[in-house]
């Protein structure tokens, strides 16, 4: 008996050194260092939610990692933004809360997003607002989003666009739209999937990445958009390659589908720039969640905790013998 408690407190610091691996395996970002100026933008941009008040303009601003208000440019998100870059929304600035610091980076660092309140921000994941401002024309930038009390974060999105407009750089209205379907669509279905034992976000997010891909490739090849039946086929290939295909219902994706059909549509199809993005993104993704048990199982943990769990097999058949 003393032996059997032996491995399993052997057994579970084996475990707990997996975690750790696991955790090293997805480290962030150290986020934007305000003191860095970019030669397009200069300093870094700092919107945000008009909802707030000055007391919590300077909280949010601490939560973002900015020392001080005279290193970053700063402006409201407002519903009047929500309107001219949406074509939606009621107009309400009260609601707007969320908010982010955006830093345009040197061409080929991709779209990196870092949620710094993830107990704020729970829905909607960092991929989920990387897919968007790509589908969006958004590159080559780094963003972190905050908040200061629990909010869905859609409204992140548009600061995002506003950062991009009072720098001079214009967004395709089409696509900005576009991407605020995606960001619903996506995180709705991922919130309906939440407690299947057999859903994972991040493949979820790979299948977005991956749908988008293969449209544009269809696209290329047959130099015309993808019919009805071959986006579903599209949908369908994604899902089994992220082992979602018995976890997501014929009614998601039939909203999956409606959407493509309206994202095949824009500019971003025919993007280079949008390749390049997705490319990025699907790279990172691969890294951050690939890497950790890969790592685990290089270092001979994997092989580890077989042995532990043949041990305890052993030990309770030995107690009944």
């Amino acid at each position: 008996m003393k032996n059997l408690i032996k491995r399993i407190l052997t057994g579970g610091m084996v475990l707990s050194t997996l975690a750790m691996v696991s955790v090293q395996g997805v480290a962030a970002s150290e986020g934007i260092d305000t003191s860095v100026v970019n030669e397009a933008w200069g300093l870094p941009t700092y919107v945000y939610g008009g909802g707030l008040n000055d007391a919590q303009i300077e909280e949010t601003a601490d939560l973002l990692g900015i020392d001080s208000m005279d290193n970053v440019a700063s402006v409201g998100v407002t519903g009047e933004d929500l309107q001219n870059y949406l074509g939606t929304g009621s107009g309400n600035t009260a609601s707007m809360i969320s908010s982010v610091l955006v830093q345009r980076e040197n061409e080929g660092h991709g779209v990196e997003v870092i949620n710094e309140t993830p107990d704020n921000i729970t829905q909607i994941t960092e991929e989920q607002y990387t897919n968007a401002a790509i589908t969006a024309g958004v590159e080559d930038v780094t963003i972190m989003v905050a908040s200061i009390r629990p909010v869905t974060g859609e409204s992140a999105l548009t600061g995002i666009y506003k950062a991009f407009d009072v720098n001079g750089e214009d967004l395709d209205q089409d696509r900005m739209e576009v991407a605020q379907e995606e960001l619903e669509t996506t995180n709705e279905i991922a919130q309906e999937n939440a407690d299947e034992d057999d859903f994972d976000t991040n493949r979820f997010d790979q299948a977005i990445v991956e749908i988008k891909q293969q449209l544009a490739e269809l696209r290329e090849r047959q130099d015309e958009l993808a019919t009805r039946e071959e986006i579903e086929e599209i949908i369908n290939d994604a899902l089994a390659n992220n082992n979602l295909q018995n976890v997501i219902s014929q009614d998601q994706i039939d909203r999956l589908l409606a959407f493509f059909e309206r994202y095949q549509q824009t500019g971003a199809i025919d993007s280079d720039q949008v390749r390049q993005q997705l490319d990025q993104l699907s790279g990172n993704l691969r890294d951050r969640f690939g890497d950790a048990w890969q790592q685990a199982e290089d270092s001979g943990l994997l092989d580890q905790i077989g042995n532990f769990f043949r041990q305890i097999w052993e030990a309770i058949t030995g107690l009944f013998n």
